[in-house]
């Protein structure tokens, strides 16, 4: 948030005067780079649209929390991309399992007899 922050008001307010942003928008901007940038950014968003944060303020567009669906996707993408991280670190962290030659149930070979006995 404090990067959008420091973006939005460099670029506008009273920094380069690009862009004219209202409060909303600055606010609007900041919660959805805290949905994009954050799992726990995106589920707190979620939440707050099930809750009924927005309620009334939907369709005069002061609703600043970003949509249910936009929350879920950024989590479905992030706990993909956080999953594949950890198969490809695991992969090379681990040796590979090679079969075993003589598992636990297969029968084992007779064992020799000791020298000094006759075989019978």
């Amino acid at each position: 948030p404090v990067l959008v922050g420091l973006a939005v008001l460099g670029l506008g307010r009273n920094g380069f005067q690009l862009i004219e942003p209202t409060q909303l928008e600055i606010i609007r901007a900041m919660l959805w780079f805290i949905t994009v940038a954050s799992p726990h950014g995106a589920l707190v968003m979620a939440l707050l649209r099930v809750g009924n944060a927005c309620k009334g303020l939907g369709a005069s567009g002061h609703c600043v929390v970003p949509p249910f669906s936009a929350a879920l996707a950024a989590m479905v993408l992030e706990s993909a991309l956080y999953l594949g991280l950890v198969r490809r670190l695991d992969r090379r962290a681990f040796r590979p399992v090679h079969p075993n030659p003589n598992p636990l149930n297969a029968p084992s070979p007779p064992l020799p007899l000791p020298p000094s006995l006759p075989p019978s």
